[in-house]
């Protein structure tokens, strides 16, 4: 059965409980007629102004069919527990997920016992999972090194297997094997242009399909992207609950810093993208970010899927111009 979740939880209990994961945004961004779940959503009763994103995750729900589904109520989308609420009142199993505000140890151990039972998960199964999908995070580790070092993945390709590890598509095994073959071939390939800008990707990913081909294209190379990496769960860990206690995104700004920090130093960032999606109660981390990193940052936002906007293009490329 197909099990549907609105942001990054513990998949590893989904693919043990015999389950196929779906990361609904992933199929939302991805599908090539995006708008029209939004448009369905908004046919339905949610307002023009409102997050795109909550908006075509309903909408690919109602698509779809799904009728099992984790809704993160706590740690992620601030909308999310109407939209548990909605989903509900329609008739869908809803499990309610938190990343609990205390940022404990014993307080995630209880989220993940919940939604073991609520799977029905077997532990050995769950062993030979977690040890699959270590195996495949460590390979996803091995690429977003040579982004950076060697310079041989573009910040796009990073951004789509490391936001893509949440599901892994639905089967992990595949994955690999075309994980696989993808590192075989970037092995073969030239370094990209050093003398281009470094910069780091910051915020949830975007709604806009052609953000890092334009940044690309005007002089600059991303060679960090900040959630992504986080929903990869790259980061060595002793176990399950170690793991989903080290994802920095629902514990807090500060936790956030930290991190994007050590990439700056680490990765030698010369600027900051800041996205922002609109209406999103994260758009005002940005007054706390602007000036933690000592480095320049341009904040980018958008609605809608497609392209960017003529506005965005400008403001990129004038950021980018300081350099070149």
């Amino acid at each position: 059965m197909e099990i549907g979740f609105t942001s990054t939880i513990p998949v590893e209990l989904i693919f043990a409980a015999g389950h196929e994961p779906v990361d609904l945004n992933n199929v939302f961004i991805t599908d090539s007629a995006s708008r029209s779940f939004i448009t369905r959503a908004e046919a339905e009763g949610f307002p023009g102004a409102f997050c795109s994103w909550v908006k075509g995750i309903y909408g690919v729900v109602k698509h779809a069919g799904l009728k099992r589904l984790i809704v993160v109520v706590e740690g992620d989308c601030s909308n999310n527990q109407k939209l548990a609420e909605i989903f509900h009142n329609e008739g869908i199993e809803v499990f309610c997920f938190g990343y609990p505000h205390a940022h404990s140890y014993d307080a995630l151990q209880a989220e993940i016992e919940r939604l073991k039972t609520w799977l029905v998960v077997d532990e050995t199964a769950l062993r030979s999972t977690q040890a699959a999908l270590d195996r495949v995070r460590s390979k996803l580790a091995y690429l977003d090194v040579i982004s950076y070092k060697d310079l041989k993945v573009t910040g796009f390709e990073n951004h789509l297997w490391l936001v893509s590890a949440t599901d892994f598509n639905g089967d992990h095994v595949k994955y690999d094997a075309a994980l696989d073959d993808f590192i075989a071939n970037i092995r073969k390939r030239k370094s990209a242009d050093k003398s281009k800008v470094r910069l780091g990707y910051i915020g949830v990913p975007p709604i806009v399909d052609d953000i890092y081909q334009f940044i690309e294209l005007k002089g600059g190379l991303v060679v960090f992207n900040e959630v992504q990496r986080q929903f990869a769960m790259l980061d060595p860990a002793d176990d399950l609950v170690q793991r989903y206690l080290n994802y920095t995104y629902p514990y807090g700004i500060e936790n956030r810093i930290a991190d994007i920090t050590r990439a700056v130093k680490e990765r030698k960032l010369d600027g900051l993208i800041h996205y922002v999606q609109a209406f999103c109660s994260h758009t005002v981390d940005d007054m706390v970010l602007r000036e933690r990193f000592g480095i320049p940052m341009l904040t980018v936002e958008c609605d809608m899927p497609g392209h960017l906007d003529g506005k965005n293009r400008t403001k990129i490329e004038a950021f980018l111009e300081r350099w070149l």
